[in-house]
């Protein structure tokens, strides 16, 4: 499963160290809080759209 993760703007910087360890820390913090592994792909503010309803923000890609 892959999260994408929209940053805050103060938060998206162009020290990679940096993003990487928010990308690490949110990847831990799903496996130990839902206990689930899943690959966090950061994304810069305003990548995701925006929905009226939170439904529409997942998609399920997997092969039936």
């Amino acid at each position: 499963m892959t999260v994408r993760v929209e940053l805050k703007p103060e938060a998206f910087t162009d020290n990679m160290a940096g993003i990487e360890k928010v990308r690490a820390r949110v990847e831990h913090k799903l496996r130990s809080t839902l206990n689930i592994h899943a690959n966090v792909e950061l994304v810069e503010p305003g990548a995701l759209p925006r929905f009226e309803g939170k439904a529409k923000r997942v998609i399920d890609k997997r092969k039936l």
